[in-house]
């Protein structure tokens, strides 16, 4: 044996095993891969020039393929020039320059980037949301060769979860936190389905390089040198997309659908399961034990092989360590050289399922608490009324049986006495009102608000005829919602400006409909007005605005309508200047009605 193959030999001995060979799934695969996952995609070269963008992308900002292949992403998608303080152009470049300059992938933040409608749109934009991700692909030199912008359009559910307003305020800060951790958890999950749009694009580039070779193959027979040109870019660009396979942070699993046993499993799969790779190739899922619910994985199964493919199913695991994990799963089937695969992905969402349930507790915690306090206020309120009226009658009893003996002074001291508990008789009535609207059922229809105006504004004349006050109310506003606590609102905001314009000699109060962007409602005076400083105390109750002076009235007007507002699921505001009258504006969520 020669010194070269006894050397050889020495290698070969000293060289780790290193475990099964990946599957060789063929180049024309992982392009199918890439494509297999409808999350918009697009990949840019070092230059920030466009080289390859998926349908799911194209559907998403409404571009052409052809038309926006090889130009720079900022010339494709600008800032909206009629917003002037957009910064998705702005925060997207340093994203890129961060990817470039430090070789790792960056998780942006929730942006608003709008997005230019089709040429017959008159150069339009149209108001997006997206959680876009950007990573890097690395060469073998450790330059990043290519950079993959993947995004998820969350304009609906930016719009669903920001829209409302609560109850109570401090569910409200509660739900406004969850709504953060949502988006949070929701740009992690579509992970999950974004890799089959990167492994299917691969693929075609991969099917096209094939093709190419054997063109060659049969043009230049006798030109080797050429071919094996080819056959090493086929390769490095196969390497390029295995790269992808194994750093994506998704647990994802190639299995045989003749038998289930597992042909690949990438690094974050390893992470997840506690198994190495060389422990599950060949083998199949049941040997494992790691469904915690094998009925729901058959269902599971089953379904895969009805629809062609299942999306965002929350399983529940158990790695080689016994954890607990949950999952949020896809799998589609993949036809892979003319066999069957199942492609599955896993994302896990164990801290997002922690964060559920110290939410539930959080609300049921803040639900009961206010059930305690509205029985304490409804029991504390109906109680006070007993020794309430024993004071009114024996204030009554004197006066029959004493009035003639008692002095002036007493009889005016008996009589304020009496007239204290009147009023207090009528607070405990406003407070049990108070309490009474977080239990009443709302009764829905369409409601004629405008009328219900009219109704009050005619009662308030009545009874102080000798002001001039001149109400402007626009006719045919109507609304869906409850008529009865309708009416109170109206009463409340119409009653404060009827109040607060008092010292006005010609008093206007208006209510109509206000041009915010949505359906909102306004009552407007131009009396005494509002320092918006204390704007945060208006609607607390008991709680009285500034230059009331002799006005009668608890205090507790503005907070009922709060309350009956956040019921109705809409919100209330108040604007206003000392001096120049106030406004305050109330929303009903949209529902169809007639006007």
């Amino acid at each position: 044996m020669s010194r070269e193959d006894e050397i050889g030999q020495e290698n070969s001995e000293k060289r780790p095993d290193p475990g099964p060979e990946r599957p060789d799934l063929g180049s024309a695969d992982y392009r199918l891969l890439f494509n297999g996952v409808p999350s918009p995609c697009l990949v840019l070269d070092p230059a920030l020039r466009i080289v390859a963008v998926n349908d799911a992308y194209l559907r998403a900002t409404m571009t052409n393929r052809e038309e926006i292949l090889g130009r720079d992403i900022f010339d494709v998608f600008p800032d909206n020039p009629s917003e002037a303080d957009c910064t998705g152009v702005r925060n997207l470049r340093a994203s890129l320059d961060f990817v470039l300059s430090n070789r790792v992938s960056d998780t942006m933040a929730l942006q608003k980037y709008d997005i230019r409608k089709p040429p017959e749109s008159n150069d339009e934009f149209e108001v997006r949301y997206w959680c876009p991700i950007i990573s890097p692909i690395l060469g073998e030199d450790g330059e990043v060769a290519y950079i993959v912008h993947r995004v998820e359009d969350v304009t609906e559910l930016v719009q669903l979860k920001l829209g409302g307003a609560t109850e109570h305020q401090p569910f409200g800060e509660i739900q406004e936190s969850a709504v953060r951790k949502d988006l949070e958890i929701y740009t992690r999950s579509q992970e999950v389905a974004e890799i089959n749009h990167l492994l299917k694009l691969g693929n075609e580039d991969l099917a096209r390089q094939r093709q190419q070779l054997e063109e060659t193959n049969r043009r230049l027979e006798s030109e080797i040198v050429e071919r094996k040109k080819a056959e090493e870019a086929l390769r490095e660009s196969e390497q390029k997309f295995i790269k992808i396979f194994d750093t994506v942070p998704v647990g994802i699993t190639i299995s045989s659908l003749a038998d289930g046993r597992f042909v690949d499993i990438n690094r974050e799969g390893e992470r997840l399961s506690g198994y190495r790779r060389d422990e599950v190739i060949g083998r199949t899922a049941h040997e494992f034990n790691i469904w915690k619910d094998p009925a729901e994985r058959a269902d599971f199964v089953a379904k895969v092989l009805t629809e062609g493919a299942v999306r965002d199913r929350e399983m529940i695991f158990r790695t080689k360590q016994g954890r607990t994990l949950f999952g949020l799963v896809s799998a589609t089937i993949l036809d892979i050289r003319g066999e069957k695969h199942f492609l599955t992905l896993v994302n896990d969402i164990t801290k997002r399922k922690s964060a559920e349930l110290t939410l539930q507790g959080a609300k049921s915690d803040l639900e009961a608490a206010n059930r305690e306090l509205e029985a304490f206020n409804f029991t504390v309120a109906h109680d006070l009324r007993q020794p309430l009226n024993l004071i009114c009658s024996y204030n009554q009893m004197i006066e029959r049986m004493c009035g003639e003996q008692l002095s002036g002074e007493c009889k005016d001291y008996l009589q304020k006495s009496y007239a204290a508990t009147l009023n207090m008789d009528k607070l405990i009535g406003v407070l049990l009102d108070f309490s009474r609207l977080g239990r009443v059922e709302l009764k829905r229809g369409e409601v004629d608000l405008s009328a219900l105006a009219h109704e009050m504004a005619a009662t308030l004349t009545a009874l102080e005829p000798g002001r001039q006050v001149e109400f402007r109310i626009a006719d045919g506003i109507l609304a869906h919602a409850d008529a009865s606590l309708m009416k109170i609102v109206l009463d409340n905001l119409l009653g404060n400006a009827w109040k607060y314009t008092g010292t006005r000699e010609k008093a206007v109060i208006e209510f109509g409909l206000a041009e915010t962007g949505e359906r909102t409602y306004f009552v407007r005076d131009n009396g005494n007005g509002l320092d918006m400083s204390q704007a945060g105390q208006l609607f607390t109750a008991f709680h009285r605005l500034p230059g009331t002076g002799s006005s009668k009235g608890f205090g507790i007007g503005l907070a009922t309508v709060e309350r009956i507002i956040g019921r109705h699921g809409g919100r209330v505001w108040a604007e206003g200047e000392p001096g120049q009258g106030a406004s305050f504006y109330f929303t009903l969520p949209p529902t169809e009605i007639s006007s």
